[in-house]
């Protein structure tokens, strides 16, 4: 699979993520080169998961694949969620206790 992922992320036309930094392009042009779907990310705080996972799910949507997106708590879902809804129609979010896992999902 190649991605022009540059190219993906100026269609999102967001005011939050102007270009990707070198460790966001590092962990996409890996996982370009992975033929399994069901992968994990993991960086520290501040790393760039978010539009990674925007990113990524964007790109299976494109795929005609659904998209789950689970965040740790409800603070990341919020995040996720806002700026998701900048970009997809539909954007739902099963909030669970804090510190609970939620499940955001959305599509095209």
């Amino acid at each position: 699979m190649t991605t022009d992922w540059e190219a993906l992320l100026g269609e999102f036309g967001s005011p939050t993520f102007g270009e990707l930094r070198p460790r966001q392009r590092e962990v996409l042009d890996a996982y370009s080169a992975v033929t399994d779907d069901d992968i994990a990310i993991q960086l520290p705080t501040g790393g760039g998961k978010t539009l990674i996972g925007l990113l990524l799910g964007e790109h299976h949507l494109q795929e005609g694949k659904r998209v789950a997106y689970l965040t740790g708590n409800n603070h990341l879902s919020d995040q996720v969620v806002n700026e998701a809804h900048k970009r997809f129609v539909c954007v739902s979010a099963g909030l669970g206790e804090a510190g609970s896992v939620t499940l955001v999902h959305f599509s095209a």
